[in-house]
């Protein structure tokens, strides 16, 4: 029988939620007075019906953290397992030997490969035991007159959620977003590059560039023979993206339980934010998959202190540092929340705080041996190694434009209110001043951050407290940019926040379904909290899709040129009167980047003085060509326009009337002249 006290918690709660949905609404009405004060009632009632509750449901039943009986490492490195470390020493050197000069060499990569293989090989933990008992349970299985596959509803929970995350990033991926942009010129060069037998650590071009995107996108085209282009780059951040929405489920599902791991997952399925990084087609989307997954692992380290853990957190933490350059931060949150571990929890002290130190250091070896190339380039060139980070928080570009500890205290204030109340200002990768979460992910945000603090404070449950960590680390390649203070906040350097923002996310729900299910029987309660869930995360799906799907595709059509179609009727003019060698643009002020304009008419080196105009009489030469030409001119360039009319007067005019206003370009073809 329900008491009157956990009604009135069930009822507080979900007035809670309404109130937060009403306020983050408010907010991105730009109501902000009204948002704070339903803000102010939404945490007030919320903590009232649940924060006096000692037990929480948020957390999962977890195995004794620090279990005594692991050797302590290093006690079984006998041995083939000793030769193995002393073998990984000489591979190291002789990989570092063979990395000089930013280049990829066949030896130095197989070396690189066998000392990382021969140092996982010498202290990975064995668990023979555990896998006799898999065995012995799996021939049980085999053997048995009849065969019962029971799946649990989370697992399918999981699969619909994925389906939901790859629709999100696939659909209308050829059309959504339309054009390139000139960051997506400079990659595709560094992957022409690569495909034409370059292999480089680092690519210096447009400021410097970790290497992993356009080795991926070269595979994606030599292997799987995707053409090359726009495309391409997409189809490669799309898997990543995909990707990412796994390893936050389990993130969350370590962090909290397998109820937040699913909501987690569902509403970064369908977050414009994490949805436009995916497709985008730059290395945005590396930013959250390499900063989730290495934590996955450090927090599993730290509520297990097994020794593989910290190995693979290594491992991961070194293969994302060749990715995006946020992720050069996910080093210090790491050392920041093993510190945190350290310090306050008794138990490690108690399983030895020799072991625990020790492991530290293998995952700091672990992840320096997979980073070993690239540190080498590290040495060689540290200037352009450094110089996009330099540039953002030093005067080394530019004079910082005030105090810098002043700037860097606004930029964090503007860094977290991005979340709710005003986001990223650059057209790439928003709607400009959007915020980053839409309004059903912005109330859950504030809640479960409320709810995860108070009991922090309250109860000294830590959890609170290293994500609040966490967000802070992760936002500092955004709120760092002292020297360019208006590129913050920047929804692409703060994507490594991504993972933690949504498991705060997945929180607050699984309170208000468990405050339901206290007041009403049993099956009535879970209907109930289940008939929530889904209006919520239909309505929060389509409000996404409408923001991605339509205001932001307008936008970004508005803000970018149409080098697709410009370059498509270069393309159809080669491929059926001309060729590449008479078809030009005349350049003009802002207006296209014709190395994309070739890219899609299908030559990587169009821009060039011999395909591009600066000035129309340099066309002076083609008098009398007996070729049939080819003339992209823009619709405010009546000078040069006149100039064709005169020296080419059996030239054909058209307009090129673009699908999107304002993007009209001028097309002026030459016939060719019979050679009499």
């Amino acid at each position: 029988m329900t008491t009157r006290r956990e009604a009135r918690n069930a009822l507080m709660s979900i007035l809670a939620l309404g109130f937060a949905l009403v306020a983050q609404v408010r907010l991105q009405s730009e109501f902000v007075v009204d948002g704070a004060i339903f803000y102010l009632a939404a945490v007030f009632l919320f903590l009232w019906s649940t924060g006096s509750e000692r037990k929480s449901p948020i957390y999962a039943p977890s195995a004794q953290p620090f279990a005594l009986e692991e050797p302590a490492p290093f006690a079984d490195i006998i041995g083939t397992r000793r030769i193995a470390a002393i073998a990984c020493v000489f591979a190291a050197l002789y990989a570092f030997v063979h990395s000089g000069h930013n280049q990829f060499t066949r030896n130095g990569v197989l070396a690189w490969w066998l000392a990382c293989g021969l140092f996982l090989y010498a202290f990975w933990q064995r668990e023979d035991g555990r896998w006799r008992e898999r065995l012995t349970e799996w021939r049980a299985r085999l053997g048995a007159s009849a065969w019962h596959i029971t799946i649990r509803w989370p697992v399918v929970a999981l699969i619909l959620i994925m389906l939901l995350a790859v629709f999100f990033r696939v659909y209308r991926l050829d059309a959504t977003p339309a054009e390139m942009t000139s960051d997506h010129a400079e990659k595709l060069l560094d992957v022409n590059d690569v495909l034409n037998g370059m292999r480089p650590i680092f690519f210096p071009r447009n400021t410097g560039r970790e290497a992993m995107q356009f080795y991926l996108t070269a595979f994606l085209i030599r292997v799987c023979g995707i053409p090359f282009g726009f495309m391409a780059l997409k189809v490669g951040t799309a898997i990543v993206g995909i990707l990412a929405v796994l390893v936050t489920f389990f993130l969350a599902r370590l962090l909290f339980n397998e109820k937040v791991g699913l909501l987690a997952s569902l509403f970064m399925a369908t977050s414009k934010w994490h949805v436009s990084m995916s497709r985008i087609g730059l290395r945005h989307p590396f930013g959250p998959l390499w900063t989730a997954l290495p934590m996955l692992f450090v927090f599993r380290a730290m509520r297990y202190n097994r020794r593989n853990d910290f190995l693979l957190a290594g491992f991961f933490l070194g293969a994302g540092l060749h990715t995006y350059i946020p992720i050069r931060v996910v080093p210090l949150l790491i050392v920041i929340v093993l510190t945190i571990h350290l310090l306050i929890h008794r138990r490690v002290w108690a399983a030895g705080i020799g072991k625990y130190v020790q492991n530290s250091i293998l995952l700091v070896i672990m992840c320096a041996l997979v980073f070993l190339p690239l540190g080498r380039y590290m040495l060689e060139e540290p200037k352009m190694f450094w110089s996009r980070v330099l540039t953002r928080s030093t005067d080394a570009e530019r004079a910082i434009p005030g105090q810098g500890g002043k700037i860097f205290l606004d930029n964090v204030k503007n860094g977290f209110l991005a979340f709710n109340v005003k986001g990223d200002v650059v057209w790439l990768a928003q709607v400009p001043g959007k915020p980053l979460l839409e309004v059903v992910a912005g109330a859950l945000f504030v809640l479960g951050l409320a709810y995860l603090l108070f009991r922090l404070f309250r109860f000294g449950e830590p959890m609170g407290g290293y994500l609040l960590v966490c967000l802070f680390v992760m936002l500092l390649p955004s709120t760092l940019s002292i020297a360019f203070p208006g590129e913050n906040p920047s929804a692409v350097r703060m994507g490594g926040a991504i993972p933690f923002v949504f498991a705060i996310v997945g929180v607050p729900l699984v309170v208000v379904v468990w405050q339901i299910r206290r007041f009403l029987v049993w099956r009535a309660g879970l209907l109930v909290g289940a008939a929530i869930m889904l209006l919520l995360g239909i309505y929060s799906a389509q409000r996404d899709y409408k923001q991605y799907f339509v205001e932001y595709d307008q936008h970004y059509r508005q803000s970018s040129w149409n080098t697709s179609e410009i370059g498509g009727v270069i393309r159809d003019f080669v491929n059926s009167v001309g060729d590449m060698q008479h078809a030009f643009v005349k350049s003009w002020p802002h207006w296209v980047d014709n190395r994309n304009v070739g890219i899609v008419a299908g030559n990587v080196h169009f821009d060039t003085p011999a395909n591009v105009f600066m000035d129309i009489h340099e066309a002076a030469v083609y008098i009398g060509d007996p070729n049939n030409m080819l003339y992209i001119l823009h619709p405010d360039d009546a000078e040069s326009l006149a100039w064709l009319e005169e020296n080419f007067p059996n030239g054909q005019v058209r307009l090129y009337r673009s699908k999107t206003p304002g993007k009209d370009f001028v097309i002026y073809f030459v016939p060719g002249q019979p050679v009499r």
